[in-house]
């Protein structure tokens, strides 16, 4: 009889082993895992076209918005351009300021951009043209206010194609 309690108690003790967490070579291969696909999903990302895309982005929004605003009489806006970035004033005070990377360029024929006198549909007196330009990856994108619409549009250019034009512009910075 005790070899029969005792061959029990060993087939019990073999079967009901409970493991309690996970054991280091699981925890490796789940980190290696992990690490793998952050890697893979990182070197995909473009970061330089990123802020770039969102140089454009800011950029053109702005213009729409303070363009809007100042169809209205009492509204007068004036946009500072600065090597890397703008600055929005309303009547001389400063409202705003929006500064980009380094290598990001805000560029214009005209320091400035007033919207003082518009017409009823929200245009400025002129039309204008704007290029903001990365020159670490060299690409170049033309923001242009249209006359009598009152619309921001923008155009992606050749660098190389403008490159007299945009290199003159930022030797005047």
């Amino acid at each position: 009889m005790k070899n029969i309690l005792d061959d029990n108690i060993r087939k019990d003790s073999g079967k009901n082993i409970k493991r309690e967490g996970f054991g280091t070579l699981e925890i490796m291969v789940a980190v290696s895992l992990i690490a793998l696909i952050f890697s893979i999903t990182y070197l995909g990302i473009n970061f330089d076209s990123k802020e770039f895309q969102t140089a454009v982005f800011e950029t053109k929004s702005d213009l729409r918005e303070y363009l809007i605003k100042s169809s209205d009489e009492y509204y007068k806006y004036s946009i500072l351009l600065v090597r890397n970035g703008y600055e929005i004033y309303q009547k001389n005070n400063l409202i705003r300021e929006k500064k980009f990377p380094k290598n990001i360029y805000i560029l214009s024929g005209e320091r400035s951009i007033n919207y003082y006198s518009t017409s009823r549909f929200g245009a400025p007196d002129r039309g204008f043209t704007i290029y903001v330009f990365d020159e670490r990856n060299k690409n170049l994108e033309r923001i242009t206010m249209m006359l009598g619409s009152g619309r921001v549009v923008s155009y992606e250019e050749d660098y190389l194609e403008k490159k007299a034009v945009i290199d003159g512009l930022i030797s005047r910075l």
